[in-house]
């Protein structure tokens, strides 16, 4: 992947870090978005560090001039974009119908879900212009069934693989391809955004499953990224990887 151009939303740390490590070590240029200045600054480093170009770009994709921003980053810097990872998210702190604020629905929709649809947006012209590009979604387990997440998050997450079909569905004929990663349990400092204590009932729900697989690192999601972002994986499109371990058969 030498000398293509990738954007990561969310690659300040966990799968986004690893995300651009793995494309990074691929020869690939990387424009690192993160709400965290700092975080996607040393990331954008790791890139140089690595031989390619990185950029940082500090971003709250809640706004749709943030997203705009980041992708015109790319345009500016590198004339297009070849794969834009839709991997920021954010968790809802296991808040379920009943005790769920609406601003926080709001917050999970919006950067789970509607930054992915702008990012998009932004970067078709481009790809279409050139009959080339991949779009990679990380959505999750949680968006294939429901129980082991909060409400937000489940239906973000159900809703980003509605977005990767329709987009696959819809620009494979253009040479654009759109898949989606769901993770399992994933090492990574997203949990420590939990706001507020897990409510009890999700306690419970949650102490079914003490004794499911281990968690991944977030390196085993960036290795399926970046296969799936190389012409080795050209066949691929419109579809849903599942990387847990096997928490879902379990």
């Amino acid at each position: 992947m030498k000398g293509q151009a990738v954007v990561v939303t969310g690659g300040g740390g966990g799968i986004g870090q690893a995300l651009v490590e793995g494309f990074a070590a691929e020869g690939a240029d990387v424009v690192v978005a993160d709400v965290d200045a700092g975080r996607a600054q040393l990331a954008a480093e790791m890139v140089g560090q690595m031989g390619g170009r990185g950029l940082a770009v500090q971003a709250d994709l809640s706004h749709t001039a943030d997203v705009n921003r980041v992708i015109d980053t790319a345009l500016d810097a590198f004339g297009r974009v070849d794969v834009l990872c839709n991997n920021a998210g954010i968790v809802d702190g296991f808040h379920l119908a009943d005790d769920l604020d609406e601003g926080l629905w709001d917050r999970v929709m919006d950067i789970n879900l509607k930054a992915a649809y702008l990012g998009v947006r932004r970067a078709l012209p481009s790809m279409l212009e050139r009959n080339y590009g991949v779009i990679l979604n990380t959505a999750s387990i949680a968006g294939l069934r429901g129980g082991r997440h909060g409400l937000a998050y489940t239906v973000s997450k159900h809703g980003l693989l509605g977005l990767t079909q329709s987009i696959a569905a819809s620009f494979g004929d253009d040479g654009i391809r759109c898949n989606a990663i769901s993770p399992g349990g994933v090492n990574t400092p997203i949990l420590g955004t939990l706001r507020g204590d897990v409510p009890p009932r999700v306690q419970r729900m949650q102490a079914r499953y003490a004794n499911r697989p281990p968690r991944d690192e977030p390196s085993a999601i960036a290795n399926l990224a970046v296969f799936l972002a190389s012409d080795k994986a050209e066949s691929i499109n419109g579809v849903n990887i599942v990387v847990d371990r096997g928490w879902l058969v379990w």
